[in-house]
């Protein structure tokens, strides 16, 4: 008679608890409504983000295409640049050569030194440099038999020149 009662309790409390679970599944109408909109929201939110995503990949590649023709002008700027400054230089060593002033220097090793300066300051620069004949920018060859004349004047082989008054 126990198990019986015990067994009509469980039963009991089965059927309550499987008519608390059917009041749950039914929802009013209004829960229903706010829960359609819920699911509509969330698919709206989906669709949004995957736009974004794509504006995003897009803006993505564009900034990528910009960087890119960003770097083809700077390389574009340095031929220029590079090409100008070889103008320069050439026209004043012409000029140097009107003059009867002869100079080897390379204007490719003065173009090495001139990167960090500003290009207007170019002309100035290149006359100085030409002027002066600075050694530390002529060809290796010349600097070699600059050197072996020197030590030649040193030991007498060569006769130093007279100074004219």
């Amino acid at each position: 008679q126990q198990q019986q009662q015990q067994q009509q309790q469980q039963q009991q409390q089965q059927k309550f608890q499987l008519q608390q679970q059917q009041q749950q599944l039914q929802l009013q109408p209004q829960q229903q409504e706010y829960l359609q909109e819920l699911e509509e929201t969330v698919e709206e939110l989906k669709e949004r983000v995957v736009e974004l995503e794509r504006d995003l990949q897009e803006q993505a590649e564009g900034e990528e295409k910009q960087e890119n023709e960003l770097e083809e002008i700077r390389e574009q700027y340095e031929e220029l640049k590079m090409k100008h400054f070889y103008s320069v230089g050439l026209a004043i060593k012409n000029d140097f050569l009107q003059t009867h002033r002869f100079c080897n220097l390379k204007i490719g090793n003065l173009y090495e030194h001139a990167q960090n300066m500003e290009i207007d300051q170019w002309d100035a620069w290149i006359r100085l440099q030409l002027e002066n004949g600075d050694p530390s920018f002529e060809p290796a060859e010349r600097k070699r038999a600059v050197q072996g004349n020197q030590n030649k004047h040193k030991s007498g082989n060569i006769p130093k020149k007279k100074k004219e008054n």
